[in-house]
């Protein structure tokens, strides 16, 4: 008799699938890094501060897929700043929130779970055999 900490294979999936599941907005942010700008935009500090705390946000998702609890609690929390920023900003709610809660909101919700789940699975015991 003997106690299993791995996780079942459900679970695992739980973890890939919120994974496969922030590609998109990895790939979408990591194909704006390269993109040349025309050079001539005038924007203020703020809206700066906006942009990079949403690069910031999204790639804690990154982050989430080696600390699930880390990365998922800081995409949550950056997601909450950018709506603040942007509303102090334009005047107005962010536009896109939609997107933004599928692409972000809902992997970091996901990588959360699974590493709660995974805690709570730790403290019970599994008869093996």
């Amino acid at each position: 008799m003997g106690i299993n900490h791995t996780a079942p294979k459900w679970l695992k999936n739980v973890r890939w699938l919120a994974r496969l599941w922030s590609l998109p907005a990895l790939l979408f942010m990591m194909a704006h890094l390269f993109e040349r700008g025309d050079g001539d935009v005038q924007e203020n500090w703020l809206t700066w501060v906006c942009v990079g705390t949403l690069f910031l946000t999204t790639f804690m998702l990154l982050l989430a897929w080696f600390k699930e609890r880390i990365g998922g609690w800081a995409a949550l929390i950056g997601l909450v700043l950018v709506f603040i920023l942007y509303a102090i900003d334009n005047h107005e709610f962010f536009p896109a929130w939609h997107l933004l809660l599928i692409f972000i909101a809902g992997p970091a919700a996901l990588f959360l779970f699974y590493s709660y789940s995974q805690v709570k699975l730790k403290h019970l015991p599994h008869i093996e055999g």
